[in-house]
């Protein structure tokens, strides 16, 4: 079972890391016009999310790497929980209904680890 972990810890990572680096390194005004974000909301929250997402995507690794450390990985995953459910009143909000699938697993996925790790 460990192997299985490992695995969706990995695919967690893949899948968290585009994220956080588009909420880093995009200007505001290129989010706002891709329709990241709202004109309104500080550009200083859309940045702590991006590091906090780069953040748990490096305690989803580091704990393979270390082969302890698995705390760090499952309050991680719960931190990945939030955000999908953020993600996911989100894209309700704009209609973007699309998403949703890929939304939805990761959001098993890191349930999956989360009761795992603990």
């Amino acid at each position: 079972m460990e192997n299985y972990s490992w695995i969706i810890q990995v695919l967690l990572a893949v899948f968290f890391t585009m994220p956080g680096l588009m909420k880093i390194k995009t200007s505001k005004e290129a989010l706002v016009a891709k329709g990241n974000m709202p004109p309104d909301v500080s550009i200083s929250f859309i940045r702590f999310l991006g590091v906090s997402e780069l953040l748990g995507v490096l305690a989803m690794i580091v704990p393979i790497w270390l082969k302890e450390l698995h705390i760090l990985t499952a309050l991680a995953a719960i931190g990945f929980i939030f955000v999908m459910i953020g993600a996911l009143v989100v894209h309700y909000k704009k209609k973007e209904f699309k998403k949703f699938p890929i939304l939805i697993l990761a959001l098993v996925l890191s349930v999956l680890v989360s009761i795992y790790n603990f």
